[in-house]
């Protein structure tokens, strides 16, 4: 393979990571509390009032809360929030319920995943 054929399979190369990278960083959106419908708000309104856990952000981090008012958080995951899309961003501001353990373990497989 010639010099030339080096140089140019390189730019390509270069060039191709360049926009990999550029479409990376164009897909990580900020939190946007539109993004919940207010049917979707009302549905997680009806299922925190029988919910045993809430799922909220807490210092960058998913957050496990007992559904109680001013209740702190009984642990916090390793799953940092902006590493989840702005939908599941939204619903962790809002409150996700989870109902019991089953259902809040569940949720952290999901959302880690």
């Amino acid at each position: 393979m010639g010099k030339q054929s080096r140089v140019v399979l390189l730019l390509t190369l270069l060039l191709t990571a360049v926009l990999a990278a550029f479409g990376a960083f164009r897909s990580i959106r900020p939190y946007r509390p539109e993004l919940l419908s207010s049917e979707t708000a009302r549905s997680l309104a009806r299922d925190k009032q029988t919910a045993q856990y809430l799922l909220r952000g807490h210092e960058g981090y998913v957050a496990v809360f007992p559904n109680r008012r001013g209740a702190a958080a009984t642990q916090t995951t390793h799953i940092a929030l902006n590493s989840l899309r702005s939908y599941d961003q939204s619903l962790l501001q809002y409150g996700l319920p989870a109902a019991d353990r089953r259902s809040l373990l569940l949720l952290l497989e999901d959302l880690g995943s």
